[in-house]
């Protein structure tokens, strides 16, 4: 490889330790590298550049990895083809100390794609950031490299096409120059940021700075989305912040590589890309024909609950786990983790991170907004979703399912009525039988004793029976009252038992009266019909 090779190489008594952006499962979440790292997949953009406070600062890692549709499928990143090896991180090529157009000074990161350098531009006599491709990644019979290649052209033009404060500028686009028969790769020059990532520097801030941090994000987001670009990677280590000369922080979105032009392209349906953790749920279908404006929102409400409370909406393990929680969990919210966060926070970040993207911000400009009346101490727009509505809006998403067990559910139902109807019938009809049994036994008591009366006085010498008959009278006048005061007793039963008073009187026109009447109101039990033998044989006989 000639000196006009980016690729720098390095005594074989030293070990290469390449750049990484894409970290195994098991990396944390402030980047410290576990040894696992992986190389970066072909189809993931190359690092972002920027120069660090310190040498110390320049050695960090991005957070998360961001994926294709290789590496989600199998949950781990893809290798860097053979013929792109790892840039190790080391000093400055031959080649461009030599370079006339830039003085490059310094390596600010370096990886499997290429590397990011700190120069100064002579011409302007201003400092610039350089973002070089992998050389042999621009080889014509690398189809993949070439396709690599005019994503890293893509990049820089829809980055350059954008003008905002908080979007780092892309300031011109050429190739390196390069010894006769070599292919030429191609370079960037980008305004160099003298920062660090949002997620190294939100430990320095305060609640109001690490909002309006993302509310200028969402300014700058809003900016792109006018101009029909999507950036689909928005996540902490893609904006970079400042110190400001008044203390402030000044954020910058980096990192143009996914963003997609609304206009373009949509036929690539099922084709998974971005960083799993801070995917929206239709990015995360692979739902490529409805990624929107919407889409960013929620990624910056994912990095602005994780701002808040220290931690992501889901708690999962891998990738594919991942996936699966943006597309059907429901992030855990705020102020269960952290009681302190104010509720118009939780509401507006709860807002930016719903499923259905029509119940998320129209807009970043309208995510913006709502931040703005926080740091202004008015009432934001967003509202806390209670759980019944949340409910009632999966139900509405999931209707068969819902259906299925709203029918089930009736089944149970019905089949709990039911058995509950039968039970308490057979139990009115238990205390029924115990009531009917209590009152056929103050009758027979009372029909005994009426009889036994006649009876007595019947077998006494001839004498008037006058007496004991009113008596017998009186006693069926008694029983009359007191079977009519008593819950659930019959006609029947009443009519019985005045037709075997008639019946102990010798009166039997009226008893045989009394007991038909009994029998046809129901109360036909043998004692009825023993009684009506007796009468029917006093009057043919």
């Amino acid at each position: 490889m000639s000196d006009a090779a980016l690729a720098v190489t390095q005594d074989a008594s030293q070990p290469l330790r390449p750049k990484v952006i894409v970290s195994s499962p098991g990396e944390s979440e402030d980047g410290d590298d576990d040894g696992d790292a992986q190389t970066l997949d072909v189809g993931a953009p190359i690092p972002s550049h920027r120069a660090a406070a310190d040498p110390a600062d320049a050695d960090e890692e991005d957070t998360g990895s961001t994926r294709s549709v290789g590496a989600v499928r199998s949950g781990v990143a893809m290798s860097a083809p053979r013929s792109a090896p790892s840039v190790p991180y080391v000093g400055i090529p031959r080649s461009l100390q030599k370079w006339d157009r830039y003085e490059v000074q310094a390596v600010l990161g370096a990886g499997g794609m290429g590397a990011v350098y700190r120069a100064r531009d002579p011409r302007l006599s201003r400092m610039v950031a350089l973002k070089i491709i992998h050389p042999m990644l621009g080889q014509e019979d690398d189809t993949h490299g070439q396709g690599v290649v005019r994503r890293f052209l893509r990049e820089a033009r829809l980055q350059a096409s954008l003008e905002h404060p908080h979007i780092c500028k892309v300031y011109e686009i050429g190739e390196l120059p390069t010894a006769d028969g070599e292919a030429s790769h191609p370079y960037i020059c980008m305004q160099l940021i003298s920062g660090r990532p949002l997620h190294r520097a939100q430990a320095e801030m305060s609640l109001f700075e690490k909002v309006r941090v993302i509310q200028q994000v969402a300014e700058a987001l809003h900016t792109a989305h006018k101009q029909g670009l999507i950036h689909r990677d928005i996540k902490p280590s893609n904006i970079m912040v400042e110190r400001t000369p008044e203390g402030g922080f000044h954020p910058y979105v980096m990192d143009f590589g996914l963003a997609r032009e609304t206009s373009g392209d949509q036929s690539r349906s099922g084709i998974i890309e971005g960083t799993p953790r801070y995917m929206a749920p239709e990015q995360a279908r692979g739902d490529t024909k409805h990624l929107d404006r919407r889409t960013d929102v929620y990624a910056l409400g994912v990095t602005l609950y994780e701002l808040l409370v220290g931690r992501a909406p889901y708690e999962t393990q891998g990738d594919m786990d991942t996936l699966l929680a943006v597309i059907a969990a429901e992030p855990t919210p705020l102020r269960r983790i952290d009681g302190e966060i104010p509720t118009d926070l939780e509401a507006v970040t709860l807002k930016c991170l719903e499923k259905e993207q029509s119940a998320r911000y129209d807009s970043a400009k309208a995510l913006a907004e709502d931040l703005g009346r926080y740091l202004d101490g008015e009432p934001v727009q967003a509202r806390h979703i209670g759980l019944g509505q949340r409910l009632l809006r999966r139900a509405r998403k999931h209707k068969p399912l819902v259906a299925l067990a709203a029918a089930l559910f009736l089944s149970l139902l019905g089949l709990v009525a039911y058995g509950t109807r039968v039970r308490i019938v057979a139990a009115e009809r238990e205390r029924a039988a115990e009531e009917q049994a209590k009152i056929a036994q103050v009758v027979g008591q009372q029909i005994g004793e009426m009889e036994w009366l006649l009876r007595s006085a019947r077998q006494l010498p001839l004498h008037d029976l006058g007496r004991e008959k009113q008596k017998v009278r009186e006693r069926m006048k008694g029983l009359q009252r007191e079977l009519g005061q008593r819950a659930g007793v019959t006609e029947g039963a009443l009519h019985y038992a005045l037709g075997r008073g008639h019946l102990a009187l010798h009166e039997y026109d009226a008893a045989l009266s009394e007991l038909e009447a009994s029998v046809s109101r129901g109360h036909g039990g043998p004692e009825v019909h023993y009684a009506l033998g007796l009468v029917l044989g006093k009057l043919y006989e």
